[in-house]
């Protein structure tokens, strides 16, 4: 017998190959003569085989005894036994037994191909010819993920009498019909299965079965679930099951007869997907009375068992026979022994490999026989007759047939890890991963299934998922809950013991659950290892090609039945890290200088050097091409030339690198020592293919690469939604709650009140439970410990990289924006999401990361090398929340000096051509709590004192923590750059005469729209767009406020540059505020008058204090000198009104008037009414106003009106006192003075003024 070629390649590996080539030719004489003797062990090895086939030797069997030249006969003569069943042998009469049993109508191919009952072809699928709206679908046409609004597809086959099956696996939980049809029924995107007289449906999101009416039925379902549907043609009922729970008879009515025959259908809302099981592979539920659509090929089955089990009896054997790896050393007895056992194999792969290409036989005799091959009590030990088993598929299995039967053994065990049930030990899913990690631990088969299979044909990541129990199994692992909301209050001594006890089911389902995640980890290590090259690329090479197409497939938004759902890539995320940092470290304790894992990150060279392929992802500062171009003198001063010509082999870069001399930059010399891709060439890394293998080093760190894109695509966003779960359960426990106290108050004797409050109370503790045992999941899978370590292990990476690169200066701009989004999405989950079970306080090292993240926000959030304005706003919005924190603005105050200077200058950068909204309330955040009345969480005049939880969650209402140290750091940069200064100054001041402009105009046009005697409508983004106006005025005065109480001489010292206009410009501004908020009977009282939604912060008080405290500032400067400059400046604005300044105390009355909540309009507003402004400042308030009241009676007399033409034209308020050279037109000093500090043009001529010089006294009389 001719040994058959392995997988395309020229023999099996090993000593099983050696010995058969060494003994074919001694054996094959001897089975073509069949009467020639074997050797003396002859009779030996026929009792053998006697042992494997299960004869009985009769007397004529002796005179022809069981050897190689009769083994094919006999073995003919047992398949012949399934069609003979009158006489079947004692083997196949149990196996007969067996596969009659266990395959519910299965058919026979020497059966009629018309099945009663059935119409259409053999192989059942979806009618992709009739699909109504769009479909991605599956090459076998049994997957689905919906395009559309409504799709709705059915199968090929109808029924019309009988009892009739099929499943559907849910890829997700959310809008499906899933059920029959007749062919009247006719769909569009809005109608689908269910919608129309003669279809019927369930759908578990909703719980409601549909037939053109609904009502109430199942339970809910959720991903994973398998969903049977069941018709009964004869009796007219439609009924579902979810995983093997009978739902009920969902219709029993349904027509039946002529002109009636039913099709499997399914609706799909949008990117909602399924998988459907006609009868191709076992059902995963068999229901008593219900045949499959698809018949099994029952004598397949039968034929494929018997040869099953006679290998099953082989393979023993080939362990127990102990064979040196040195066929010198091994005896002649020996080699020949094993070289016989392994042609028995031949013999029976021979008859059973064409039959491993159907899926039903490989689902229903291939897995199982290669789980009872596993040990599952060691999950994570050696398999050696799994090993065996894959050593002889590969040896007497032909190439197509191998690529067949692995592509379908992979796929099946896949969905079968996906959609097995979750039981309270989870033994159905350490089964299935024990078998896939005993598969992949076999070199030649992991290879196969990584290059052809895994990532191409089926998603690999899909096992290393943990799914989650439904609500009933989790009850059963979490009897006992328990639930409170503020952890930080005292355990009652009657909640101790129930404490206990849910910890203790929590610990014990993480037990269960850890089981598993090694199992998976293990699998990944295996995946990764690279010193498999000794004869093609290593396991690590193919998987990281694979990888990273996946990441490409998920980074470009594919359809659904594409990509991952998001559980699934959190736990491959998960498994992925332990397996990178296990490498990680094992790699630096075999190369001295590299760091350990705990120091892992990108090298800053392998984001401009193509080490990594980022695909066409955008950089901070643009796309790569267009950087290549722009920075192309920067990347030759680091020995990088790119040609125009230079293209990328997919999965990694192909770029033309020159080095010069021994360094090839700056960055390079730092990443000495580390894993560095130009400084290695590790033979035993790359193997035998060096022209494609990379370094140990380099693969590393592509790996950690797409764990940071990986993040980015899918991970933070299924820790968001799982934190959703703690706020349900908290509504949930908090109306649970309060619905006690309300029947503790109820009378019994009111029974129907008592009656409801019952009810209520039963199902908001049912509720309560219900999500309690949510949360226990969550708190114990999603969020522990080592899974925050992971996170806070990639945050450390990230920020360490992203440092890395900004030391590079310009080519800092090569660096992926998802590292940006990266590092401020995993800070966020650590401080928001994680902490939900644990602090990110009690992490090692969390204080450094914190400072080190305070660096990073400190450093970018004004960067100019980051060009995507969205990009700007994601690293500002994170510094908005960083300083809003006490504990993370004292990190700030921890940074080095020289990044708390970049970072104050950031601030300062004039207002201008930027988003300066954000960095002004930066400024506010740092000044609060040292203000005029700037003391509280929630403005006063709003309904509670107390910030709620929900809204404690914005950056506005936070606790005052003021930053000392910022403020005299503020100050110090204010003082040093006059130019720089004045600029800032003088961009906050236009600002907020545009935002309080801005304000005023649609106060007016709400205003106006309320006078109107007809029905009116006032737009709620209008409403909400004058609210930020507001509060932006208010952000921009509390800033001024800032400057004039930390710096007054930038506007009370005179003998400084544009210190005297700056502060005219100043009190100008003030002075138009104070004359609109203060009037009597003005558009900004009436609209305060007026609770409109979006509205709310406008009030007088916020305002009017920032006001006050810059008025307070200047005016009560202990120099009397510099008081004074502020006192006749004010005094000189001429529309400056002194009662403006009085409304702020004259206000009289009961304090009740200002209650909080409150939205009337107080006539008689004072700040002496507010207990947030102190007797200090109400007495500074007090001494101002009189000091100018004083003022303004003993200042002279106003001087003479000037003549029409010595008025400045510009303002028509003051004397023109400069002329501008060289065109000669004139001003007053304050209005060119202003004019200067945005533009260097003539007003009127629009001449470059290049000087200005005082008027002369003699041009005036």
């Amino acid at each position: 017998m001719a040994q058959k070629n392995p997988g395309g390649t020229s023999g099996g590996d090993g000593i099983d190959s050696l010995l058969l080539q060494g003994a074919s030719a001694a054996i094959a004489g001897a089975i073509r003569r069949p009467g020639t003797s074997i050797d003396a062990n002859e009779e030996e090895f026929s009792k053998f085989l006697n042992h494997i086939f299960e004869c009985q030797v009769t007397d004529k069997d002796k005179k022809k005894p069981l050897g190689l030249y009769n083994l094919n006969e006999h073995l003919d003569s047992l398949v012949l036994d399934i069609k003979q069943p009158k006489s079947p042998t004692k083997l196949t009469s149990k196996l007969c037994a067996t596969v009659l049993s266990s395959v519910p109508g299965a058919k026979s191919k020497s059966s009629s191909s018309t099945i009663p009952g059935r119409i259409g072809s053999d192989k059942v699928h979806f009618d992709s010819e009739n699909y109504i709206g769009g479909f991605m679908t599956g090459q076998e046409k049994l997957v689905l993920a919906s395009q559309s609004n409504f799709s709705t597809a059915k199968a090929n086959v109808c029924l019309y009498k009988g009892k009739w099956v099929y499943e559907v696996m849910l890829g997700s939980k959310g809008v499906m019909q899933l059920g029959w049809c007749t062919l009247k029924c006719k769909f569009h995107q809005e109608v689908g299965v269910g919608d129309t007289e003669n279809s019927y449906s369930y759908d578990g999101n909703r719980i409601r079965k549909w037939n053109v009416a609904t009502c109430k039925y199942g339970e809910a379902w959720q991903t994973g679930d398998v969903i049977s549907c069941m018709i009964d043609l004869d009796k007219g009922t439609v009924s579902f099951a979810r995983n093997g729970k009978n739902l009920g008879t969902a219709y029993n009515n349904i027509k039946v007869g002529p002109n009636y025959a039913y099709f499997p259908a399914v609706s799909l809302s949008f990117n909602e997907n399924v998988q459907a099981n006609f009868g191709a592979t076992p059902l995963r539920y068999p229901v008593d009375g219900y045949r499959p659509i698809q018949e099994a090929p029952k004598d397949d089955l039968g034929k494929m068992n018997i040869w099953i089990d006679c290998l099953e009896r082989v393979l023993p054997s080939l362990l127990e026979t102990k064979m040196s790896t040195n066929v010198k050393l091994v005896s002649d007895q020996a080699r020949k022994s094993y070289s016989y056992k392994l042609l028995v194999c031949a013999h029976v792969f021979e008859k059973m490999a064409p039959l491993l290409s159907v899926p039903y036989i490989v689902d229903a005799v291939l897995i199982k026989f290669m789980l009872k091959l596993c040990d599952n009590r060691v999950p994570l030990g050696d398999q050696p007759l799994v090993t065996k088993m894959l050593d002889v598929m590969w040896m007497f299995m032909e190439e197509h047939e191998l690529k067949k039967t692995l592509e379908q053994f992979a796929a099946i065990l896949i969905t079968k890890y996906r959609f097995s049930p979750v039981s309270k030990d989870m033994k159905f899913q350490a089964m299935y991963l024990t078998l896939f990690l005993a598969v992949v631990r076999h070199e030649k088969t992991r290879k196969h299934l990584l290059k052809h299979v895994l990532f191409d044909k089926v998603r690999f990541p899909f096992m290393m998922m943990t799914k989650p129990p439904d609500d009933t199994v989790l009850a059963e692992i979490i009897p006992t809950v328990y639930w409170k909301d503020d952890k930080s209050e005292k355990i009652p001594d009657s909640e101790k013991t129930k404490k206990e006890m849910y910890d203790k089911h929590c610990k014990t389902l993480q037990d269960c659950v850890g089981v598993l995640e090694e199992i998976q980890v293990e699998i990944l290590k295996i995946l990764l290892d690279n010193s498999d090259n000794a004869k093609g690329p290593s396991t690590r090479f193919i998987f990281i090609g694979k990888f990273r197409h996946f990441l490409k497939e998920h980074a470009f938004l594919q359809p659904a039945i594409v990509q991952c759902p998001l559980p699934v890539t959190l736990c491959f995320f998960h498994r992925l890290v332990v397996a990178l940092r296990y490498y990680w470290d094992k790699y630096a304790e075999t190369h001295p200088g590299a760091v350990t894992n705990e120091d892992a990150h990108i090298p800053a060279h392998a984001f401009y050097d193509n080490t990594i392929d980022f695909f066409t992802l955008n950089r901070v500062g643009g796309v790569s091409s267009h950087l290549d171009k722009e920075l192309k003198e920067e990347l030759q001063k680091v020995g990088i030339k790119r040609n125009s010509n230079d293209v990328k082999d997919q999965g990694f870069a192909s770029v033309k690198v020159t080095t010069k001399g021994k360094d090839t930059g700056a960055s390079k010399s730092k990443d000495q020592g580390f894993l560095s891709v130009e400084g290695e060439s590790e033979d035993k890394d790359i193997g035998a293919s060096k022209c494609k293998e990379q370094p140990s080093a380099t693969s590393l760190i592509e790996i950690l690469d797409g764990l940071i894109m990986l993040y980015d695509i899918g991970v933070h966003k299924q820790l968001g939604k799982m934190a959703a779960l703690y706020e349900n359960a908290s509504e949930f426990a908090a109306a649970l709650k309060d619905t006690e106290e309300k029947l503790k108050k109820c009378p019994q004797e009111n029974k129907e009140v008592y009656s409801e409050l019952q009810h209520a109370f039963n199902t908001f503790h049912d509720k309560t439970s219900e999500h309690a045992r949510h949360v226990a999941w969550v708190a114990t899978i999603v969020y522990p410990k080592p899974k925050q370590d992971n996170i806070f292990w990639l945050l450390k990476s990230v920020l360490k990289s992203i440092d890395g690169a900004h030391a590079t200066d310009k080519l800092f701009a090569y660096l992926p924006e998802y590292y940006i989004d990266t590092a401020v999405n995993a800070y966020n989950a650590l401080k928001n999401y994680f902490s939900l079970v644990n602090p990110m306080s009690e992490l090692q090292g969390s204080k450094d990361v914190v400072i080190k993240y305070g660096i990073f926000l400190s450093r970018h959030f004004g960067d100019d090398r980051i060009k995507k304005s969205d990009m700007k706003d994601i690293v500002i919005q994170a510094m908005m929340w960083f300083v809003a924190n006490k504990d993370t603005l004292t990190a700030l105050e921890n940074m080095p000096k020289e990044d708390q200077l970049a970072m104050v200058k950031s601030l300062l950068a004039p207002y201008e051509s930027r988003a300066w909204a954000q960095t002004n309330w930066i400024l506010v955040r740092v000044w609060k709590g040292c203000g005029f009345g700037f003391r509280y969480v929630k403005p006063p005049h709003l309904q509670s004192p107390k910030a709620t939880d929900k809204e404690k969650e914005g950056t506005i209402l936070q606790r005052p923590c003021p930053s000392i140290m910022f403020q005299d750091l503020i100050r110090e940069v204010l003082l040093e750059d006059d130019n720089f200064t004045t600029h800032f100054l003088n961009t906050v001041l236009n600002q907020l005469n545009w935002a309080f402009s801005e304000f005023i105009g649609m106060l007016q046009e709400i205003s106006h729209l309320s006078t109107k005697p007809e029905p009116h409508y006032v737009d709620s983004r209008q409403l909400k767009l004058c609210g930020t106006c507001f509060d932006l005025t208010v952000g921009l005065t509390r800033v001024l406020e800032f400057v004039t109480a930390k710096v007054p001489e930038l506007f009370l010292d005179w003998s400084r540059p544009s210190a005297e206009s700056i502060l005219c410009r100043l009190f100008q501004l003030l002075t138009q505020v104070l004359n609109r908020v203060t009037a009597r009977y003005n558009v900004f009282e009436n609209v305060v008058r007026v609770d409109l939604p979006g509205m709310d912060s406008v009030d007088h008080f916020p305002i009017l204090a920032a006001v006050a405290g810059i008025l307070t500032n200047l005016m009560c400067h202990r120099d009397d000198k510099l008081r004074e400059c502020a006192s006749s400046a004010i005094l000189a604005d001429p529309n400056f009104q002194i009662s403006t300044v009085e409304f702020l105390l004259d206000g009289d009355g009961p304090a009740a008037a200002t209650i909080r909540g409150q939205r009337r309009f107080d006539n008689n507003f004072s700040f002496r009414k507010y207990d947030e402004v102190g007797p200090e400042e109400i007495t500074m308030l007090a001494e101002m106003i009189s000091h100018l009241k004083a003022q303004q009676t003993v200042a002279p007399p106003p001087p003479q009106t000037p003549a029409d033409e010595e008025i400045c034209p510009i303002c028509y308020a003051r004397p023109l006192t400069k002329v501008f050279q060289p065109c000669g037109h004139k001003s007053c000093k304050s209005c060119i003075t202003q004019h200067l500090m945005n533009n260097k043009s003539c007003f009127f001529c629009k001449a470059e003024i290049k000087d200005v010089e005082d008027i002369p006294p003699k041009l005036f009389p």
